[in-house]
């Protein structure tokens, strides 16, 4: 095979697996898995932006912020000292041609996972398009089961004592009808008789939401789950 048709190949599977996993990250799951993919081919920035591109930050938060729902309702409050939706900014990158920022959505201050908000920008400073996923639920933030209990439900998941690799944190996790989970989301670290996970468990109920493995080589793919 020559060294184009080779090029073309390699074009076209790129392109077939962006795609695929452009798709499916309207799934809070794979929307997951997404955010590792772009963040593996895009250059992050340090929190010394630019000032055209702080600019700019600062205008897709303005432009966001006075976006209204279906009922004239705006879904990023501009009053109020403690609205229940926040944007923080997740990433920021730019070039000669142009320019995107990323913000992760929090709800009273817990992040909403794969809930993303999106602006791209011309090189000349002009807005050329965005996107954002919508919030509509509305969900008690407050956990019924501890830490300890949501590490003891792992513990008895997986028949071993399990260490994590950082404090669980609380996250929210988009239901497919509109709703929304409170989880607690838990990195398990590797050991001789347990491969590390990482699990979004439920924080009133207890139930395991999301699961997969932390091995990048693993063929596991994210699994839903109904139940422990």
């Amino acid at each position: 095979m020559s060294v184009l048709s080779r090029s073309v190949v390699y074009s076209t599977c790129f392109w077939s697996v962006f795609a695929g996993l452009h798709a499916a990250s309207a799934q809070a799951g794979m929307a997951i898995q997404f955010d590792r993919f772009f963040n593996a081919i895009s250059e992050t920035k340090d929190s010394a932006y630019t000032p055209s591109l702080q600019q700019r930050i600062e205008h897709a938060k303005d432009v966001f912020a006075r976006e209204v729902d279906s009922n004239n309702t705006l879904l990023v409050p501009l009053t109020g000292s403690t609205p229940a939706l926040a944007l923080q900014v997740a990433q920021a990158v730019e070039d000669k041609m142009s320019s995107t920022i990323k913000f992760t959505q929090t709800y009273k201050g817990v992040e909403v996972v794969g809930a993303e908000a999106k602006a791209h920008y011309k090189s000349d400073g002009t807005l050329n398009d965005t996107s954002r996923t919508a919030l509509l639920f509305d969900l008690d933030v407050k956990p019924v089961l501890t830490e300890q209990a949501a590490k003891q439900i792992l513990a008895a998941r997986y028949q071993t004592e399990v260490a994590l690799s950082q404090d669980p944190e609380l996250k929210i996790v988009p239901n497919h009808d509109g709703s929304a989970t409170l989880t607690y989301h838990m990195l398990t670290a590797s050991s001789t008789d347990h491969a590390g996970q990482e699990v979004y468990v439920d924080a009133t109920n207890g139930s395991i939401v999301l699961e997969f493995s932390r091995n990048p080589d693993s063929e596991q793919e994210l699994t839903k789950m109904t139940s422990t």
